[in-house]
């Protein structure tokens, strides 16, 4: 494939960024734009626009062709005749030199780091500490790339490998988050990806990478992502801007340039200021950070230390209780990993009706899935959709609260936990006290 028909007529990106008078790293996915006509088999595949501080590339998703444009036309670069092994690979420019990271072949996702080589047309791997699975897809890893500091962020990696023994055949996530430095070209764990945040592997796009973290459409909610921060911010629905990156984002080429939204369509571009003050705080952490990046390896020894003393204590302690012939304690003492209280104990167990049953079956499943149970699934499962608000809200209290009564009775807390949901504040979700589960299930008929 030595020359192309370009069709760049209708792209005004294009000429915008010659004329932009900054150095500047962006990518835009192309995701309804063909800037230049390919021929079979390569007609289909997703073309990316680099731009450096020099000069606009061109990158075929799932090849290593390039283009450069000169003189008003895309002219090819390289000399690569293989492709099919990098669909999803993320593109993008670093100190003026041209890479891709990750993608898919058909057996397996890879996290090989390529660099393009001018000299002999051609792209090399450059080894990293360690291989990641990188795929730069919807649903699949959230991606975020800082030039000016040399690190991409990423959360979630795709495990796909053919050629290992599993027990099943489908691909499973590995939720960590971790950036990789092009600096040193080592990858560092971050934490484990906040288990709040699971859900949206599974309904995550790109709506632009901006100077503050990722924009995301995740589910329908424009969400940022912010790694440096560890912190995720939401964009209001009821903003006028939220509206329009949801109506507009999947229709041409949107990207950001210091703050502002750059929306590019057939002989236009559309501007829209945004700055990282117009979006809230949710409080959600992207990721938590995991034991062994909490302690030093001298913590790390106190604390064996430390625990080898309470073990020779509590075995000294039960033999003295043992040899004194003392009954065990009516009540077990646990410690919970959400809320650190002791457990419920299990003497009597209150008397709930039929319906009762039911929505506490619901909760306590969505529960054991990390999920909270929201009021359109108790609407769905008291048969009150098609009641009024009025209706509902009243009939959904009425059976909460003799849930929560008849425990608080007995055991001295209520067993249904109503909280606000962790992304928009206003709604409220419902999910079981975490002390209650197991004597919950031993209860269930």
């Amino acid at each position: 494939m030595t020359n192309a028909q370009n069709n760049t007529a209708h792209h005004p990106e294009i000429e915008f960024l010659l004329k932009y008078p900054k150095s500047v790293h962006i990518t835009l996915p192309g995701r309804n734009a063909e800037f230049i006509k390919l021929s079979h088999p390569w007609e289909n595949q997703r073309q990316v626009l680099l731009k450096s501080d020099t000069a606009i590339y061109l990158f075929i998703d799932g090849s290593g062709i390039i283009y450069q444009y000169n003189h008003h036309q895309f002219v090819r670069m390289d000399s690569t005749i293989y492709r099919g092994y990098n669909y999803g690979a993320f593109p993008f420019i670093y100190k003026n030199e041209l890479y891709n990271l990750g993608g898919s072949g058909y057996w397996r996702i890879t996290g090989h780091l390529r660099k393009y080589s001018n000299k002999a047309h051609e792209w090399y791997i450059i080894p990293l500490n360690e291989e990641n699975p990188v795929l730069n897809e919807p649903n699949a890893s959230m991606i975020w790339y800082n030039p000016n500091a040399g690190k991409i962020y990423c959360a979630n990696f795709v495990d796909k490998n053919g050629g290992i023994k599993k027990q099943t055949t489908q691909n499973y996530n590995q939720y960590k988050v971790k950036v990789l430095d092009l600096n040193t070209l080592n990858w560092t764990t971050l934490g484990t990806l906040n288990k709040t945040l699971w859900p949206f592997t599974k309904s995550t796009q790109e709506v632009a990478m901006t100077p503050w973290g990722v924009l995301l459409d995740n589910d329908g909610k424009n969400l940022l992502w912010n790694f440096e921060k560890n912190t995720l911010y939401r964009l209001p629905l009821e903003n006028d801007k939220s509206q329009f990156i949801i109506t507009n984002y999947l229709n041409g080429n949107l990207f950001c340039l210091d703050s502002t939204l750059y929306l590019c369509e057939k002989n236009k571009i559309d501007t829209i200021p945004l700055s990282l003050s117009e979006f809230e705080d949710t409080g959600i952490p992207i990721y938590v950070k995991e034991a062994n990046q909490l302690h030093t390896n001298s913590n790390l020894t106190i604390l064996i230390i430390a625990c080898l003393v309470v073990l020779v204590g509590g075995v000294a302690f039960w033999k003295y209780y043992k040899n004194k012939q003392h009954a065990p304690s009516l009540q077990q003492i646990v410690t919970n990993n959400l809320t650190g209280e002791k457990s419920l104990y299990t003497k009597k167990f209150p008397e709930y009706t039929d319906q009762e049953w039911e929505v506490l079956k619901l909760i306590l499943q969505n529960t054991q899935n990390n999920e909270p149970t929201s009021i359109d699934e108790l609407n769905s499962i008291l048969g009150l959709k098609n009641k009024s608000l009025e209706t509902q809200k009243s009939q959904r209290y009425k059976i909460l609260t003799s849930i929560n009564q008849k425990y608080l009775a007995i055991k001295g807390t209520e067993l249904i936990i109503r909280e606000p949901d962790a992304i928009d504040k206003r709604i409220k979700v419902y999910h079981i006290h975490p002390n209650a589960i197991a004597e919950l299930k031993a209860n269930m008929s």
